[in-house]
């Protein structure tokens, strides 16, 4: 089946169901898997016959535990065990939870720029305070490079290496299956003398509504402090199918070559536009970061009038203003008539300013 054929099928599949989930594959493979497609909807069926899974007495299901330990272990390199991660909804419910047991309202809590506005929510909300430095915060979130830009800050990583020691640092995965530099920078992280939590959520690559399940892995140290708090504070997020779950983790993270050939070739098509210089992506990822000077919040309302849906930088902080963050799934026809008008913007707004 190939992507196009996907979304018809979706579309047509999910009006049958009740509650149905509205399934929003962002991995833009050339073929599915029919076991991954048949294998969701027997969890979707599952899940409307008994209602949400339980989240189970102890620490979420074992298997489903085991899937996503031994996935991570996999793509990581690590080592961990079951007595070392929780599952959650997702890394913005690992987070949350974190910030929930190992945190008290008036600390200092440093967030990578630019990342997920609910980020700074949730910090907030925890009545935690932001330090834009990472010397004088006492803890840490990191999502780099799985941040809106797709890109590495190198000055952050010297800073880490500076003044992250002893510090709790938690690390947003969430794209790691899709960016190799992930990887590399979560072992960068591990060579610190730091305190380190570490989440992954299926969502990105798989994402749409009803499909949450990750998990926060923790130093073994802190076992009984998790166990505490989780009874203590009623934690029972809704958990998938295992069998649907094992056959994500097993069959759907591989990135074939040709996606990456696909999402240069999308690229180059962006950079025919003379808009290249102002282009940073990252190999294998579904999306581009566009800077240029001229980028505002009217060009991204006016953008979405006519039919292209992008995120405006500004929605990460009011210094990424000049950015647009746009999918690369989008057929090659419709990519090139977003350049095309995304250019004729541009040179409009150039010209108007020049008038003035």
């Amino acid at each position: 089946m190939n992507f196009k054929d996907f979304y018809y099928f979706r579309s047509a599949v999910f009006k049958k169901i009740p509650n149905g989930c509205d399934l929003s594959f962002i991995n833009p493979r050339y073929e599915f898997s029919e076991k991954i497609l048949n294998s969701f909807l027997d969890a979707v069926k599952a899940r409307n016959r008994a209602g949400a899974l339980s989240y189970g007495p102890a620490k979420g299901d074992f298997h489903t535990r085991l899937l996503c330990i031994n996935f991570w272990n996999h793509i990581t390199g690590s080592n961990y065990s079951e007595d070392s991660a929780i599952v959650t909804q997702g890394t913005k419910d690992a987070l949350n939870f974190f910030l929930r047991v190992f945190t008290v309202p008036g600390q200092k809590i440093f967030l990578e720029r630019p990342t997920y506005p609910v980020y700074e929510f949730l910090a907030k909300a925890n009545g935690l305070i932001i330090e834009k430095s990472i010397k004088d915060a006492e803890l840490i979130v990191l999502s780099a490079p799985n941040n809106p830009s797709g890109q590495v800050n190198t000055e952050l990583l010297n800073e880490l290496k500076r003044y992250a020691a002893q510090k709790m640092i938690f690390f947003d995965g969430v794209y790691i299956p899709l960016i190799r530099e992930s990887v590399v920078f979560l072992k960068e992280l591990r060579t610190l003398n730091s305190i380190l939590f570490e989440s992954f959520s299926i969502s990105k690559a798989f994402g749409g509504g009803g499909i949450r399940c990750g998990v926060l892995f923790y130093p073994t140290i802190f076992k009984s402090v998790i166990e505490t708090a989780r009874t203590r504070i009623g934690y029972n997020p809704s958990v998938l199918s295992e069998a649907f779950l094992g056959v994500l983790l097993t069959e759907g993270f591989d990135i074939p070559q040709e996606l990456i050939y696909l999402n240069r070739h999308k690229l180059n098509l962006i950079r025919g536009f003379s808009l290249g210089q102002y282009c940073l992506s990252i190999e294998g990822l579904p999306f581009c970061w566009l800077k240029h000077p001229r980028v505002n919040k009217d060009l991204w309302e006016k953008l979405a009038f006519s039919g292209f849906l992008t995120t405006w930088g500004g929605f990460y902080g009011k210094e990424y203003s000049d950015c647009l963050r746009l999918s690369l799934t989008v057929s090659e026809v419709n990519l090139a008539r977003f350049c095309q008008l995304l250019s004729q913007e541009l040179n409009f707004q150039a010209e108007r300013v020049a008038n003035v």
